[in-house]
């Protein structure tokens, strides 16, 4: 790579690491401050916190990745133009092509980042997360039962202990159970513990007990139990065991549910749009190239942005558009998420066509 190719290179490559670093952080803004009310609310450690933040980071790069790429580039050429460095590049007879070749460099390998990061470390790190809160939630429900209180930690149920020792074992409990409405029930038993079951979900494990419960028609019923299970978040709270949603599914488990057919619109709709987010990164590439490479004076440069970001508007209003048609079945997903990139690369090629 020449001393020429190096500069541009950089100069794009500096531009790009700080539009990331303010764009991620101000994108970042809402969901952390969603995070820190849930970690204050069951009063997790600082350590958790940091965590949840870095988890939820890869998810938003799948929008900041391109939009940084995209005015780390213009803000880059735009002041090689207004150093008049642009003009003595294309009056020493360089052409689109020999300025853009070393910053097209950095638009593939800020693709295949976002590629990596679609395909990899979102999903993964999505379901971590929710892994992570109900993990969270349910260390909240031990941390706040109190021996001798009626405590309601849990939606729906009240839990009365006699004692609870050190090691989280509970003697003399009194459960009253109103998630049913039509047959609450009240347990009593003589020491329990939580635990998570099979499928990962908080539950209770009672000891020499007895269950009484009223059915619709008035009458009562009692069952005397040496050891009962209860199951403590059939309301789908965040103590239920993670499911994984699409955006968490892997590669490998992305074409197994394309084939089957309960799911495979959603699968489908899926593998789209990660492959059209990863592409909309290297056509944002481009388009600053393209826009950014032509000599402007400083009024030129202003109407230069206002250009870029109405046609940003127009783009992800399609694409906004064409995934609700394509989650409502209106609209097939290989149509309703490559339509704007097919669209925007044509400006594209018309764009570089007119300068060369």
């Amino acid at each position: 790579m020449s001393r020429l190719s190096r500069y541009l290179f950089t100069e794009c490559a500096l531009a790009f690491m700080a539009a990331l670093l303010i764009l991620t952080g101000l994108v970042l803004l809402a969901p952390a401050m969603k995070l820190f009310d849930f970690w204050a609310a069951r009063g997790g450690e600082w350590l958790d916190m940091l965590w949840m933040v870095g988890l939820v980071t890869p998810r938003l790069l799948a929008v900041t990745l391109p939009m940084s790429l995209l005015v780390g580039i213009l803000v880059a050429l735009g002041r090689l133009s207004h150093d008049s460095e642009l003009v003595v590049l294309h009056g020493s007879g360089l052409s689109l092509y020999q300025i853009g070749r070393p910053i097209a460099l950095l638009v593939m390998l800020v693709t295949l980042a976002s590629a990596v990061s679609n395909w990899l470390w979102a999903p993964q790190a999505h379901f971590l997360l929710m892994q992570l809160k109900r993990e969270m939630s349910a260390e909240a429900v031990h941390l706040t039962l109190k021996a001798e209180t009626f405590n309601r930690s849990i939606p729906g149920l009240t839990l009365y202990i006699r004692q609870q020792d050190d090691n989280g074992r509970m003697n003399g409990l009194l459960i009253h159970d109103k998630r049913n409405e039509q047959e609450p029930s009240t347990l009593m038993a003589r020491s329990g513990r939580f635990y998570h079951n099979a499928q990962g979900n908080l539950s209770l494990f009672l000891e020499q007990g007895s269950r009484h419960s009223r059915k619709g028609d008035g009458t009562l019923r009692q069952i005397d139990f040496a050891t009962y299970d209860m199951v403590l978040n059939t309301d789908g709270s965040p103590l239920t065991a993670p499911v994984k949603e699409a955006i968490d599914w892997s590669i490998e488990e992305l074409q197994e549910r394309m084939q089957q057919p309960s799911v495979a619109h959603e699968a489908r709709s899926e593998w789209h749009r990660r492959w059209s987010v990863s592409i909309m990164t290297a056509i944002f590439g481009l388009l600053a190239i393209v826009v950014g490479s032509v000599v402007r004076g400083r009024g030129g440069r202003s109407n230069q942005m206002v250009i870029v970001g109405g046609l940003m508007v127009g783009y992800f209003l399609l694409t906004m558009g064409g995934e609700l048609l394509v989650k409502r079945q209106l609209l097939d997903p290989l149509s309703g998420f490559w339509l704007p990139n097919m669209l925007l690369s044509l400006l594209v090629l018309h764009l570089a066509r007119r300068m060369t």
